[in-house]
């Protein structure tokens, strides 16, 4: 097994990678990888490129869960909250 040089994603990459990513589709992984490399000057692998993809994805499906949880747990509040107020009544 070759050794690894790991290199972390700085936040501009982790914000910009999944546009860059999307415009550039129609390539294949080992492409992307080289034209990564040489657009922004960081040699990022085809698998490091694919891997945060998907780890970018993750992250996203469990804030999105997360949001919609807090949501949700508002929606019920506001509504025993109406449930709970009196009615008023016009004469």
């Amino acid at each position: 097994m070759s050794p690894r040089s790991e290199v972390a994603w700085a936040e501009w990459e982790e914000k910009n990678l999944l546009p860059w990513l999307d415009a550039h589709r129609a390539l294949p992984w080992k492409a992307r990888s080289h034209a990564y490399s040489e657009q922004y000057q960081m040699d990022r692998s085809a698998e490091s490129l694919r891997g945060k993809k998907y780890h970018i994805l993750r992250k996203q499906r469990r804030i999105g869960a997360d949001r919609l949880s807090i949501q949700a747990i508002q929606a019920i509040q506001a509504e025993q909250e109406l449930i709970a107020r009196p009615a008023i009544r016009l004469h």
